[in-house]
């Protein structure tokens, strides 16, 4: 069914959705003003979405099972009616991502907001839930990504060269990835920069890949704040480009390193980190600097795994790492740390008004 925007009136909703919505997608979905269209429970999703117009929204109930996955190259908005309401899941054997962006030259621009992408990541040899190719401007809220094989969900690059940027990711749920043989990656960002990931749940995240991480950001000059990792493996990793911001987030048992800093100029503000590097004794850090320079560490509290030595340090570098700021750090003890409170290598790195307990 499509429905004109100014015609939400007479779709057959109840008296009090139609006047919820009708104010609702002018709001929300300002850029989005042609149609929309309602696909339910046994009708397809790809056919609706080649039938529609950039600028259009596409709504959906039910379970959607895809032995072929969607492609996206319009600015076409998608929305859900609620976690359980409304899944797109990969068929077993799929080996792709769930929804790939095919961008023109300007990226694309749109909002996904309120539903489920289930990657099913035990019964795939590739792929994951959504790559968004090309982003540019776009919106990712409310979703939830779960069980991805190699990435929830991957923003990249438009080109080779060019790069995606300035997208917001606020309330999702990335959760267990950790079914998956490869990475099963919560959310990667690679060529893809100053985007915002704010307020979001990573759950049990990491399979038996070689980087199974919760969040991998791979371009600089990016923003991950106010989120919780939770269990999992590796929690966040900045790597090769710097410049990008940690702030106020909390890691609840992580497994290994909750961040690793393999960027120059970067902040790692204001976090609380609790039961530090459950998987292996001795091995893993709550902040872990590899050999890189110009970085800020500070506000953070540190809360040591009960178990005796099992987590190696608070904060460490590893060599060639120098000129960084460690400071006003809380540091607790429960039970004893492997190696100690920090390991500086740094003949100019400044450790500073850190309290150990």
């Amino acid at each position: 069914m499509v429905l004109p925007i100014e015609g939400l009136a007479v779709t057959g909703l109840a008296g009090s959705e139609r006047a919820r919505r009708h104010g609702e997608w002018h709001d929300d979905l300002h850029s989005f003003h042609n149609r929309v269209t309602y696909v339910d429970t046994g009708e397809d999703l790809a056919a609706a979405y080649d039938d529609a117009l950039a600028g259009d929204v596409i709504e959906f109930r039910g379970t959607h099972i895809l032995s072929t996955g969607l492609v996206w190259d319009k600015n076409i908005g998608l929305r859900g009616f609620g976690w359980d309401a409304s899944i797109i899941k990969a068929a077993s054997g799929l080996d792709d991502y769930v929804i790939t962006f095919a961008p023109p030259t300007e990226g694309i621009t749109t909002l996904f907001e309120n539903f489920k992408v289930d990657g099913d990541g035990a019964n795939q040899s590739s792929g994951g839930c959504i790559y968004a190719k090309g982003a540019v401007q776009s919106e990712f809220r409310r979703l939830h990504i779960a069980r991805p094989y190699t990435n929830g969900l991957y923003l990249h690059e438009i080109s080779s060269g060019v790069v995606g940027h300035h997208n917001r990711v606020n309330g999702c749920l990335f959760d267990n990835g950790d079914v998956s043989s490869d990475n099963g990656r919560g959310l990667i960002m690679q060529a893809s920069d100053e985007n915002v990931i704010y307020a979001c749940d990573f759950e049990s995240n990491g399979g038996s890949g070689s980087e199974p991480q919760h969040i991998k950001e791979w371009a600089g000059l990016n923003s991950i704040l106010n989120c919780v990792f939770v269990g999992g493996q590796e929690g966040i990793r900045l790597q090769d480009n710097g410049r990008s911001r940690v702030i106020g987030n909390v890691f609840d048992g992580v497994g290994r390193d909750g961040v690793w800093v393999e960027g120059d100029e970067s902040i790692v503000q204001g976090n609380y980190f609790s039961v530090i590097g459950g998987t292996t004794a001795d091995t893993y850090s709550g902040v872990k600097i590899n050999g890189k320079d110009h970085c800020i560490i500070s506000g953070n509290v540190f809360k040591s795994h009960a178990s005796a030595g099992q987590t190696r340090s608070f904060i460490r570098e590893t060599t060639g790492a120098n000129w960084n700021l460690i400071h006003s750090n809380m540091m607790v003890v429960d039970g004893t740390l492997g190696t100690g409170y920090t390991e500086i290598v740094g003949a100019n790195t400044v450790e500073t008004d850190n309290i150990e307990d």
